[in-house]
């Protein structure tokens, strides 16, 4: 009894990689199909990291300016849609 709970994880495991190298095509395009799936939300990610460096200075630059909340919304929107175009 012992002996099948000292084992039982390295069976698993063998089985497991024995699995995936009889269907590795199946396995290979499930891969490419989850990340056609994500890469949209992956290139997202990237690009809200990116533009995050330069809001946070132009938060800080209105923050010194003591601008009023509603003009500095209508900045920010005025910029973000500059730097986009």
């Amino acid at each position: 009894m012992n002996l099948v709970k000292k084992y039982t994880p390295l069976i698993l495991f063998i089985g497991l990689v024995t699995l995936v190298i009889l269907n590795a095509s199946s396995f290979i395009s499930g891969a490419v199909s989850l990340f056609e799936v994500t890469s949209t939300l992956i290139y997202g990610a990237v690009i809200a990291f990116v533009l995050n460096v330069p809001m946070k200075k132009i938060e800080e630059f209105l923050v010194k300016m003591k601008v009023r909340q509603g003009c500095a919304v209508r900045l920010l929107w005025c910029l973000f849609s500059y730097l986009l175009s």
